[in-house]
């Protein structure tokens, strides 16, 4: 107590001088020298040994600074100056006030703080971010205690940790972004390969939350398809050894049994305990649309050899058609003869059945479109389909249903394909349900051409179904599981639909039947009701010139003609044909008509002369015949300068009423 109460009457006294004093010239010089003692008493201790002292502040990795009680800075480390005045010296600094060096330091109330520690001797202890001009944001811990008369600050700079976290905080967040987003399918695994966590867009995949996964105890090796276990080791020991492995595709087993397709990677985590992370993409939709591109791809391989062949033994049976016609046409209608010969006919109208399912997958072929309705043709090819059948046939159409533009022949081998092999996948009975709907989406991995209004037509039975593993390949050419199936049926199909610029899919459950979806192109343009007229054969007089480059169709077509009550000129090739136009036309005797085989080879066909012809005789009848029957050509032939067409192969009564729409 005397003690304390010493230093106050001490404290006191000193005061009372320094007012007695401060306004004369004596009182002056007696502060400074006072000011001078104080600085002395802080350095003092450290004045005898000067390289000493500077070593030991300039060894430290913090910021030390001595200042006096008025906070004029007395001494500091080369780290300090790195963030006080980082262009200047320890030289120009010492002396200076605080205040000069840190900007705002009155403002933020840390000056204030710095004279109590100076005041009442309590240290002060504080986190600081303050701006600096080369390094941007600085984070500081800042210690002020007092020392001597002064203060001592030690300044740890945190700043780097302090970014450090700030850029961890900023990964994690993204990473937690990216992981609940569903972007990408995410993993954890634990080093016994069972998982430890996932987002939901793996359960999805998987088909069974995750949670449930993890209280199963399912592994990565229990939930992968056997085929991939080589390939998911050798992963697995690329993460073991480079920290990575590169992306590669794979298949996952989900709940049902069935395959989860996916582009899978992989690293190791920071952990020391062999778990590792992996990402990955669902490619399901990926691998359908490369799978239907496949398809198409053989379809179109096998386009070349379909359509030669058809095209060559329709010529074939042009002759025959005509040859039987004209001998049934001599044959007593009661006869032996003319029994047998419409038997034969029945028999080459299904050869000509198969050459039209091979030309309707051909290259270049194209359907002969016309609007209409889908409605009632489809409802009565089912039901003939069906007709005697123990299978019983639903129909449900909207009332709306827009109209398509559609070859009625081609679709209808459509439905009647599809009939009959829902017929079969029914032998105990059952229920064909047929729907037809508009619509506005087609699924993207079955749209081919375009967007706008769709009309969608749905055939589902309840028969045994499709098993999983032959579903992708029921479209492949040749392929069936028939033992006399010609594997054309579902191919033909794909291709009729397909050409008619729609899309057709097929899903199925065994046991519990199979449902086909067609979708087509709508056509908003109101039908026009046609008149119908019944056909008698026709007669006519005068020269109808004749080009093929088949001796049997040219014969058929002579033998014909001369039924009909025409000459006919028989031409090989083209220029053949030009020629004797040409000399015609000088001569004052045009033809009737010309009937002109579309293509010749290594010659000129009627294509390559239409345009000629229209020189010389711009109303001309001239038709156009060929075995390549779905070419586009044959699907319009008006587009091109003929008049009509006549596909190959054809009977009496069909050339007939061609030649009775044209020829007077």
């Amino acid at each position: 107590m005397y003690e304390s109460g010493k230093e106050n009457t001490n404290s006191m006294t000193e005061k009372v001088q320094q007012n007695a004093l401060q306004n004369t010239a004596e009182g002056v010089a007696f502060l400074r020298h006072e000011q001078e003692k104080k600085i002395l008493s802080i350095v003092g201790a450290v004045t005898s040994s000067e390289e000493a002292f500077r070593a030991f502040l300039d060894s430290s990795t913090e910021a030390i600074v001595l200042a006096d009680d008025r906070l004029n800075l007395v001494a500091l480390n080369q780290a300090a100056l790195r963030l006080m005045a980082p262009h200047s010296s320890i030289q120009k600094v010492v002396g200076k006030n605080i205040v000069d060096l840190v900007p705002g330091i009155r403002e933020s109330g840390r000056f204030a703080a710095y004279r109590r520690v100076i005041e009442t001797g309590v240290p002060f202890m504080a986190d600081d971010v303050i701006p600096h001009p080369s390094f941007g944001e600085l984070y500081l811990s800042v210690r002020a205690f007092r020392v001597g008369i002064g203060m001592g600050l030690i300044v740890s700079d945190f700043t780097k940790q302090k970014r450090a976290e700030k850029e961890r905080r900023l990964s994690e967040s993204r990473f937690r972004r990216l992981y609940d987003s569903n972007l990408l399918a995410v993993a954890f695994w634990n080093a016994d390969d069972t998982l430890h966590d996932a987002n939901s867009l793996f359960g999805q995949i998987i088909g069974t939350p995750v949670d449930d996964l993890k209280a199963a105890g399912m592994t990565h090796e229990s939930m992968t398809q056997p085929k991939y276990f080589p390939v998911d080791k050798l992963a697995r020991q690329h993460i073991a050894q480079n920290g990575v492995c590169l992306p590669y595709e794979k298949e996952f087993v989900r709940q049902d049994g069935t395959s989860a397709p996916v582009i899978i990677g992989g690293g190791a985590l920071d952990s020391t305990d062999g778990g590792y992370v992996t990402y990955m993409i669902d490619i399901t939709e990926r691998r359908k649309s490369e799978e239907l591109l496949l398809r198409t791809e053989k379809l179109e391989s096998l386009s070349l050899l379909a359509g030669g062949i058809a095209h060559d033994f329709n010529n074939l049976l042009s002759g025959i058609f005509g040859y039987m016609d004209l001998a049934l046409q001599v044959s007593p209608s009661d006869s032996d003869a003319a029994h047998f010969l419409n038997l034969a006919l029945r028999t080459i109208e299904r050869a000509r059945g198969i050459t039209q399912q091979l030309l309707t997958f051909a290259k270049g072929g194209a359907p002969n479109r016309k609007p209409g309705s889908l409605f009632p043709m489809v409802e009565e090819t089912v039901r003939f389909c069906l007709s005697g059948s123990n299978v019983a046939c639903e129909f449900n159409v909207a009332d709306d249903l827009y109209q398509c533009d559609f070859d009625k022949t081609q679709m209808g081998q459509v439905i009647e394909n599809i009939t009959i092999n829902a017929q079969h996948a029914m032998p105990n009975g059952g229920i064909l349900r047929v729907s037809a709907q508009n619509c506005a989406h087609v699924p993207e991995a079955l749209l081919y051409s375009g967007i706008g209004d769709w009309v969608e037509l749905s055939i589902s039975d309840t028969g045994i179904g499709i098993p999983e593993n032959i579903l992708p390949r029921i479209f492949d050419p040749f392929f069936t599981t028939k033992h006399r199936g010609s594997g054309l049926g579902l191919a033909t199909c794909h291709s009729i639909v397909r050409r008619h610029g729609g899309s057709i899919d097929a899903t199925s459950s065994p046991g519990q039947g199979t449902s086909f979806r067609i979708f087509l192109p709508a056509n908003a343009t109101p039908l026009d009701e046609l008149a119908s007229k019944e056909e008698t054969i026709h007669q006519g007089t005068g020269e109808i010139v004749l080009m093929d480059d088949q001796m049997v169709v040219l014969d058929a077509f002579t033998y014909m003609l001369r039924s009909f009550g025409y000459l006919a000129t028989r031409t090989g090739d083209g220029d053949e044909a030009l020629e004797h136009l040409v000399n015609a036309k000088k001569n004052g005797l045009m033809p009737k008509a010309m009937i002109l085989d579309l293509t010749v080879p290594g010659k000129k066909g009627g294509l390559d002369i239409i345009k000629a012809i229209r020189q010389i005789d711009a109303a001309l009848p001239v038709f156009v015949t060929s075995g390549y029957n779905n070419d586009p050509i044959m699907a319009n032939p008006t587009s091109y300068g003929f008049t009509d067409q006549i596909p190959k192969p054809f009977t009496l009564d069909e050339l007939s009423t061609v030649l009775n729409r044209h020829l007077h």
